[in-house]
């Protein structure tokens, strides 16, 4: 029986993204170099991406495979809504759902630095119909910072690369720096003082930032949240 248009999409999307698993176990990188491996030379902006997973196998070929997508497709957000994430989840979703004739739902699972949505996503019927927008940090980062992971890489295959920004540093009015030197140096006068917001224990902002603190030599408290939102 030959493969449909969808069914040979799916099989490159499959093989590029075990490579890229491939490539990933190899050059796994300490929690501490994190930061460094994707900082920019001035210091001040990382570059924060997102990729879209589908829970391994798809069993998408065969002769009792349907024409997909065939009903609606859950994609999971493992942050809280109202953060970058979720919003990129919801324009996606738009279009995906265009293209597909088939609504696409955006089911918000904060938690664990993006452990809860991906475990979810990783005991789901491997159809195709559940899929998961993801941080690189989910797979880098949290397998180094937590002792038992509900997920693995080898559980998804990757579906494509979908967006990379820049984060920036940004302060609150009241405190008295209005350029990176200066907030350098209010820091160092302030040892313990200043905090700084992120989508949770071992994000990407986490992690960014923890090497900026290091790097500059200040001492600063991180406060996790569920999501970029409430961040």
């Amino acid at each position: 029986m030959q493969a449909s248009g969808t069914e040979q999409a799916f099989g490159q999307w499959i093989g590029q993204a075990k490579q890229w698993l491939r490539r990933m176990r190899r050059n796994r990188l300490p929690t501490a170099g994190f930061g460094h491996a994707r900082a920019k030379r001035h210091g001040t902006s990382v570059a924060m991406t997102m990729f879209a997973f589908a829970i391994a196998p798809l069993y998408m070929a065969g002769a009792h495979a349907e024409e997909w997508p065939a009903k609606p497709v859950r994609l999971v957000v493992p942050f809280a809504s109202g953060g970058a994430t979720d919003l990129l989840a919801r324009a996606v979703a738009l279009e995906l759902g265009k293209q597909w004739k088939q609504p696409v739902v955006v089911d918000n699972r904060p938690g664990a630095g993006g452990a809860v949505g991906a475990e979810m996503v990783a005991k789901a019927s491997p159809d195709g119909y559940t899929l998961l927008l993801a941080s690189g940090s989910m797979f880098t980062v949290n397998p180094f910072i937590y002792q038992k992971l509900p997920y693995s890489a080898e559980s998804f295959e990757m579906i494509s690369k979908v967006a990379s920004g820049p984060m920036v540093v940004t302060v609150n009015t009241q405190v008295p720096a209005k350029t990176m030197t200066e907030l350098i140096a209010y820091a160092k006068a302030n040892p313990g003082k200043l905090t700084f917001a992120s989508a949770g224990n071992g994000s990407q902002v986490h992690m960014a930032s923890e090497a900026f603190a290091e790097a500059a030599g200040i001492d600063v408290v991180h406060v996790p949240y569920k999501g970029e939102g409430p961040a």
